[in-house]
Parts: C-alpha cells; structure tokens; sequence
C-alpha cells in the first residue's frame, strides 16, 4: 500500500520486479477478503509500478466459490496492460480456513479460461520456475498458474525463505525454521545453519504426507503466512 511513497527510493536500489498480492478486482470483496478498504489505493500503485517501467507479478489465490468469478476478469487486464498474473491453488496455512472443496485446481484454472480465451499460448517455464507460464494470443501480459496443491512442483523447487524475525525456512510447509538473527549478532558465522538448513529440505510438502495434512496445516497455531512473508 506504500508503494507510492517508496517508488523513488525502488529506482534508486535498481529494483526491476515487483510482486503484488491483489485476490480481487471488485472493491466489495477485496474488502470482504482483506478486511480493508484499500483497494483503489492498491491497484493506483500497481499501475504506477507497471507506468514506471517495473516487471509487475500480481498474485491471484484462486478460492472456489469466492472469487474464481473474476479469473476471466484478470485474463482482460492484461488484453492491454504488460501485467503478469499469476494464479494460485489455495494452500492450507494456519488460520486460513482452509478446504478441499475452496481448492480450484490447475486444470479447473486454465479449463475456466480457456472457455472465454482459446488462444492460450503455452510459454517456456524455467528449470526451477514453480508457476507454468502462458499468454493469450495478442495480449500484452501473460498469466501463469501455481499448481502447488494438484500438482506439486517440489523436485524443481529452489526456494529458500527469510522471515522479518531472521528465520530460514527451506519451505513453505515446513514444520521448523532456522533462527539465523540470534548467531548473525553474536557475529557467529552462519554459513553452516543455511546449509543445516537446506540438508533438512522435505523431498516433497515440507515432509506432509500424511492423510489430511492440509486440515491438520489449517487448524494449526503456527506460523500464518502473513507471519511467513508471502
């Protein structure tokens, strides 16, 4: 939301791409998703970014029943705007309320586009990219799909995470992170702890492999993943 007040500040660091979380383009349910009533000051910013010249990811989380109605919507915006969407499989995490029946899947995503747009166009996806990228033929923007929940991307996966509080997480989903700040101040070197903590990465999920996991993540009191950073 403070995007207008650090843009300079962004040109001066060279920053070039900037991810933007945004679930709705109705003023209405923005408000009934976010709790707050910023949505003409957020999307103001996204078009400042995409106006200055930045590479402007939007991020979608697609929820049955509540906003899949919009998924045509986003496809539009980018008819004529160079903005990169990116839809996301709701993913269960502490507090969210997660359920199978909120989950539209990867090919319920791009089978609801491709009713309006059939001219999809499938784009070449990095080794370790973990959206599956395409265009509709003649639009300015792309779109591309986070499939996590339906079809996992795990075996490519490279990410590693830092939280504000200085904690690594080597996943998502993982059940521990590794307190970094405490020894960074102490001027201990942490070069082991990252490693520590890349060599306890899951083959798959953060290690969740167990029947219901994902009502098990929801009901959860850890981390949410506004306390992640997402």
């Amino acid at each position: 939301m403070f995007i207008d007040s650090f843009i300079d500040t962004f040109k001066q660091v060279g920053l070039k791409s900037v991810n933007i979380s945004l679930d709705s383009l109705d003023k209405a349910m923005f408000h009934t998703l976010t709790g707050r009533d910023e949505f003409t000051k957020v999307h103001r910013n996204i078009m400042l970014l995409i106006d200055s010249g930045y590479h402007v990811k939007v991020n979608m989380v697609v929820m049955n029943g509540y906003n899949d109605h919009e998924i045509t919507s986003f496809i539009e915006w980018t008819e004529k705007t160079p903005v990169h969407i990116r839809f996301i499989e709701f993913m269960p995490f502490p507090g969210n309320h997660w359920r199978p029946e909120k989950l539209m899947t990867f090919k319920d995503i791009l089978n609801s586009i491709s009713e309006t747009f059939p001219n999809i166009e499938k784009l070449e996806d990095g080794k370790h990219d973990t959206a599956k990228k395409f265009k509709v033929h003649g639009h300015l923007g792309t779109f591309a799909v986070i499939s996590t929940m339906s079809e996992p991307f795990c075996g490519g996966c490279n990410r590693l995470r830092l939280t504000s509080d200085g904690k690594m997480r080597n996943c998502l989903f993982a059940n521990n992170e590794m307190d970094l700040l405490t020894p960074l101040r102490k001027g201990e070197d942490i070069t082991k702890l990252i490693h520590q903590n890349l060599a306890g990465k899951y083959y798959m999920l953060g290690g969740n492999v167990e029947t219901e996991w994902e009502l098990h993540q929801t009901e959860s009191h850890e981390r949410t993943m506004m306390g992640i950073g997402g």
